[in-house]
């Protein structure tokens, strides 16, 4: 089915969506759009796909509060501050899509973890980060097809784990994705 929003708040100067996509049977992935203000289909912008590291989720790249409701561990306030980079794309006005990557934050399995997912999709004749690539590429091809994104002007970027996707999503989509930011421990 097609990618579906669920709600929609504002901030200053830009506002918060909450969107589920669907990318295969008995899949959900949840992401962020933060969209500038101004920004529409007379005046689409470009748009950056965020992916966080293995640690982080796509709240913690927008700003906002873990679903969890936690908070930075004490004496790492300032890694939380600079890895917000879903919100310092949309502060420059780039639309920016933060998404988790699979088993990890929001898409946790409380029956299987990291390590088990990742064995099971060996199992299955897939791997981790082709379930990742595969899934973003479908955030991607919607993304692109959206009127308020300048389609010649989007990029990746991603910390640690989300470095890897960023990157295959670069090679994969060459006509979609225009840059890759590979933010790998830099």
């Amino acid at each position: 089915p097609p990618a579906k929003r669920i709600w929609v708040r504002k901030r200053e100067g830009y506002e918060i969506q909450r969107w589920e996509a669907y990318p295969e049977p008995y899949c959900v992935v949840p992401y962020l759009l933060l969209v500038p203000e101004g920004v529409s289909a007379q005046s689409p912008a470009p748009a950056v796909l965020c992916f966080p590291g293995s640690g982080h989720s796509k709240e913690a790249l927008a700003g906002e509060q873990e679903l969890d409701g936690s908070k930075p561990k004490p004496g790492t306030e300032w890694k939380w501050e600079d890895n917000r980079m879903a919100l310092h794309f949309v502060k420059q006005g780039f639309i920016a899509c933060a998404v988790d990557n699979p088993a990890r934050c929001e898409t946790a399995s409380p029956v299987r973890n990291f390590l088990e997912f990742s064995a099971c999709a060996i199992w299955s004749g897939r791997s981790y980060l082709g379930i990742s690539v595969f899934q973003k590429a479908h955030i991607l091809e919607w993304l692109v097809q959206q009127a308020f994104v300048d389609p010649n002007r989007v990029a990746t970027c991603g910390h640690s784990l989300g470095s890897d996707p960023a990157d295959a999503l670069g090679v994969l989509y060459p006509d979609q994705v225009k840059a890759v930011i590979h933010n790998d421990f830099c």
